[in-house]
């Protein structure tokens, strides 16, 4: 149950990180989102890909101990 988790964790955390790159790449598209939003929009993708990573390593630590 527990890998079950995590495995959840990495697809929602990938999948908002997939979300924040469209919207950045929209957002420098788009004059009217002008004052950095994209650049903040790549940070959240950045967190969000960090957390996946942190995610796959706990699951690889509990799926390595079972």
């Amino acid at each position: 149950m527990k890998t079950d988790n995590l495995k959840r964790c990495i697809v929602r955390a990938a999948t908002e990180c997939e979300e924040c790159l469209r919207l950045a790449d929209f957002a420098e598209r788009e004059p009217s989102l002008s004052g950095g939003m994209a650049d903040s929009l790549r940070k959240m993708a950045a967190y969000h890909s960090d957390n996946a990573f942190l995610w796959a390593r706990r699951l690889h630590a509990v799926e390595s101990h079972a």
